[in-house]
């Protein structure tokens, strides 16, 4: 694509694994190229390529993960804010626990009942007192971009308030070096949040907005698959909806959490059919048509958030990895 040198992102196959990168060397090095001029339709598939494959992508086993033990912080959606605490965890095989107190209230709790299975993590948030507990799932990854390397952590959480189920998402990356580590929890009363807006007014102050129409790029089963995004960020939650021109799958951003320069979008697909030509046996026999079912799947989305100011762009630009390690970026229509 003619236009903004970044949005080229064959320099970037260096990041992935030594495996990803054997992968993509062998199917040919991809350009995730995002066409200002078509206005969102996509471009012709690769020669030799007929088929549609929608199915849900599936991350990669985790190899060699690091022990969690540590000083972390965790980020979470509760309401339209981002909350954040302080923890410290203790592994001791593949279970673990720790102590923590929220950044906000100052509200002390406890980490029990910690599991690691795989790469799946597993525990409960207990403040005292009779507070509901919170249970938090998740996965465990390594990270590695420009501004963190190293143990990272993401997914959702469930508790209860008033007699409802609350459930959002929530992340955590090891504490800088320095930092103040958290003391175990010693108050008794109940945890209180900030009012909503008042904490993510803060942290959102001169950051770029995200609401509007995006032109989308991504690496999927060694393909490019384009999209029209739009997004809509009331404070530092993100939602929106959207379509994948090249499959023509619908999706909606079923969690959103914009904590600047880090982004995280979760694309909820529905269940669907879509109808794909296959191939004859015999020499003679005509293509015929066969419909697919494909079931309801999800991909995250995680980006860092930039300013450009080139020549053919200007504005608010997101790049980064999906669920299964591929790269994506996506730029606002202007």
């Amino acid at each position: 694509m003619a236009g903004i040198k970044r949005m080229t992102l064959v320099n970037n196959l260096c990041k992935l694994s030594a495996v990803s990168a054997l992968l993509l060397m062998l199917a040919g090095c991809a350009h995730i190229d995002i066409d200002k001029n078509k206005g969102g339709k996509t471009q012709a598939p690769p020669a030799g390529q007929t088929g549609t494959d929608t199915s849900a992508p599936q991350p990669g086993a985790a190899n060699q993960l690091p022990s969690i033990s540590g000083d972390w912080q965790f980020g979470f959606q509760f309401n339209n804010d981002t909350l954040q605490s302080t923890v410290h965890l203790d592994q001791q095989g593949q279970s673990f626990t720790g102590h923590g107190k929220d950044d906000q209230s100052g509200m002390g709790f406890s980490v029990e009942q910690g599991q690691i299975t795989g790469n799946q993590v597993q525990f409960y948030k207990k403040y005292p007192g009779n507070s509901p507990e919170v249970e938090y799932t998740g996965t465990l990854e390594m990270a590695n971009d420009a501004g963190y390397h190293g143990p990272y952590m993401h997914g959702e959480y469930t508790t209860g308030k008033a007699g409802k189920i609350v459930s959002n998402i929530w992340e955590a990356e090891l504490a800088p070096p320095g930092s103040a580590p958290a003391a175990p929890p010693q108050q008794q009363q109940s945890p209180t949040f900030q009012p909503s807006g008042q904490q993510s007014a803060s942290m959102l102050n001169h950051t770029p907005e995200l609401s509007g129409k995006w032109n989308v790029a991504f690496e999927y089963n060694f393909r490019n698959i384009h999209s029209t995004m739009f997004l809509e960020q009331v404070s530092d939650r993100i939602s929106g909806h959207g379509v994948d021109h090249d499959t023509k799958e619908k999706f909606i951003i079923d969690n959103g959490w914009y904590h600047y320069p880090k982004l995280t979008l979760i694309r909820k697909y529905p269940a669907s059919k879509h109808t794909k030509m296959v191939k004859g046996k015999g020499k003679r026999a005509k293509p015929s048509k066969m419909t697919v079912n494909v079931p309801e799947h999800s991909m995250i989305f995680k980006a860092r958030v930039s300013m450009v100011n080139d020549r053919d762009y200007q504005g608010p630009y997101l790049n980064g990895k999906t669920q299964g390690g591929g790269n994506w970026e996506a730029q606002m229509y202007k």
